[in-house]
């Protein structure tokens, strides 16, 4: 295993695709093994993550509403994180045995496997984290609402006092 050591580097990459990227840039913060890629279309403030598929290929997540089809609210199918156990943990390949937060995805996979991705072979590999976000958003927003509707309730059943 190659010894690490504490720097931060920083490269750019010049690349002709049809998607009009421009350019891509990765910081490793070589402490840890995995570090993050980015892609951005202009400048760095608009970079994005890049993701690499179990095939390998990379690309990114579009949000864009022009990508997408058969958009409806999630509703109640976000309900399902309310059944996952967020863990800590550290990495095996680690040494600077940095602690970490997540989910494992055997276990995310018995509540949700919408939620898990496999590799080549079909073994489970990691959580969408992305999706997980996007349902964590989706209670918190139901919850906001029962929380302002109780407010309301509440104001309404106070006595009102004339000045």
């Amino acid at each position: 295993m190659p010894a690490f050591l504490p720097i931060l580097i920083q490269y750019a990459l010049v690349l002709r695709l049809p998607s009009r990227i421009q350019w891509a840039y990765r910081i490793l913060n070589t402490r840890l093994p995995l570090s993050p890629v980015f892609v951005g279309v202009t400048t760095a403030n608009a970079a994005i993550p890049v993701l690499i598929d179990t095939v390998g290929q990379l690309g990114t997540t579009s949000s864009s509403r022009r990508f997408k089809k058969e958009i409806k609210p999630m509703d109640k199918a976000s309900e399902t994180i309310l059944g996952l156990k967020p863990v800590t943990f550290h990495y095996k390949m680690d040494t600077t045995e940095t602690p970490q937060f997540g989910l494992i995805a055997e276990e995310v996979t018995e509540v949700n496997p919408g939620l898990v991705v496999r590799d080549e072979n079909g073994e489970i590999y990691t959580v969408r984290y992305d999706a997980v976000n996007a349902m964590l958003l989706n209670e918190f927003l139901k919850e906001h609402r029962k929380v302002q509707e109780q407010g309301r309730k509440a104001q309404d059943k106070k006595p009102r006092t004339r000045s």
